[in-house]
């Protein structure tokens, strides 16, 4: 994914992108991590939405807590 954006609120953090279409809740401590001027690899189930991987290399940002 190289086209998206980090949207926050009070209390919540979303990655949105236009291609694919996607609004996904990221947990406060890992927006940080996330650089945008670098594509994503991203994994997600295809029901729930629930992220399962997200990176700008091999290392998943998840694990970085």
């Amino acid at each position: 994914m190289t086209e998206y954006e980090i949207v926050s609120n009070k209390k919540d953090v979303f990655l949105k992108s236009k291609e694919p279409k996607l609004k996904i809740e990221l947990y406060n401590d890992i927006a940080p991590y996330i650089s945008i001027n670098q594509s994503l690899i991203i994994e997600i189930t295809n029901h729930s939405k629930t992220l399962l991987f997200i990176s700008h290399s091999e290392n998943n940002l998840l694990d970085e807590n």
